[in-house]
């Protein structure tokens, strides 16, 4: 989907390996070259969700927890969730035209095991858009924090493609690898938005029994005489 951008930056990361790293290590150079995908779809979805946000008004950073929460799941979720699915229908339909053909068509079975791993995919970029938008609503060093270190994670997501490639792990290890990554993403962000609508719970106590610490209060403790 981003074959313009990623395919000839991949290319330049692998002609720069080759060129400046002192090995032959595949395993190596190969680093560059998959970490790029996160370097380009990261930012992508960061820009996807901020487009959303600034069409709503609500682009300012620096807000409070809920707040980051409301717009981690509005518009980061909503970006990821929208750009794995096109990425899986992208990848897919080459298969899907294929399924059952004889020859050199793929099984059933085959078939399956794409949709699993695209399926955690999908989460995947639900999970890592919307911990970046969350990092943006908080400021924008959180921001750029969280958006550097999702690209990192995307980049250890896609390596063991390249393991798969020259025979180090098997298709399920790969696929296991993926939903491993997936699932504790979507985990952290979950986790994130249960603390913050913990603290707003407790800050709304506090708010009803009058004991309300500076910087606590909720806009209708500020309004009150």
């Amino acid at each position: 989907m981003l074959d313009p951008v990623q395919v000839p930056l991949q290319a330049a990361l692998a002609r720069w390996a080759a060129a400046t790293l002192a090995t032959a290590d595949q395993y190596i150079l190969s680093i560059p070259v998959v970490f790029a995908s996160g370097l380009v779809q990261e930012p992508a979805k960061l820009l996807a969700a901020m487009v959303g946000m600034a069409l709503a008004g609500t682009l300012r950073p620096a807000v409070a927890g809920p707040e980051a929460v409301r717009r981690a799941v509005l518009f980061g979720a909503t970006a990821g969730v929208a750009f794995g699915g096109i990425e899986a229908a992208w990848v897919l339909s080459p298969a899907v035209g294929a399924l059952g053909s004889v020859p050199g068509g793929i099984t059933v079975g085959t078939f399956s095991l794409a949709v699993f791993e695209r399926a955690f995919a999908v989460l995947f970029h639900l999970a890592s858009a919307g911990l970046v938008v969350y990092g943006w609503s908080r400021g924008v060093r959180r921001g750029l924090l969280a958006l550097g270190a999702m690209t990192v994670v995307h980049g250890m997501v896609n390596y063991p493609i390249v393991l798969l490639r020259f025979g180090a792990i098997g298709t399920a290890a790969l696929e296991a690898w993926v939903a491993f990554m997936a699932l504790s993403s979507f985990g952290v962000l979950v986790l994130l938005a249960r603390r913050a609508l913990v603290r707003l719970g407790e800050t709304g106590r506090r708010a009803a029994s009058g004991f309300v610490t500076r910087g606590e209060e909720t806009p209708d403790a500020k309004s009150c005489p």
